[in-house]
């Protein structure tokens, strides 16, 4: 327990400077599930690959999940931290879906994002 309340007063401050240390990014990261990524675009189509791009998240520390779907089977899944994605190895004249989430640092995962491409 605190001998005065000079201790007291001390500790509280403390606190609240160490409390305070938190950006607020940080915070909303804690207290809502993340947005999807938003305005997904295939560029650079070639028979064999493909790059996608979308406006980047708000929030500060994340990643996204990026999975490549065809014909029902997952042939290409990656996490990364930019808002651009090439997928190679494609085969040509086939129909691929892409899936992205925005995934938190504390783990926070949004709903899938979804595009489709054909090569």
């Amino acid at each position: 327990l605190f001998e005065d309340a000079k201790d007291f007063f001390d500790e509280e401050v403390q606190l609240k400077l160490q409390s305070a240390e938190l950006p607020v990014e940080k915070e909303m990261d804690t207290l809502q599930d993340p947005n999807p990524p938003e305005s997904i675009k295939i560029r650079n189509i070639s028979s064999t690959s493909v790059t996608l791009t979308w406006h980047p998240s708000a929030y500060a520390e994340k990643k996204y999940h990026v999975i490549c779907v065809q014909n029902g089977k997952t042939v290409h899944e990656e996490e990364t931290e930019t808002n651009t994605f090439v997928v190679n190895n494609l085969t040509p004249g086939k129909k691929y879906s892409f899936l992205i989430a925005t995934v938190l640092k504390n783990g926070s995962t949004s709903k899938r994002a979804v595009s489709f491409v054909s090569t």
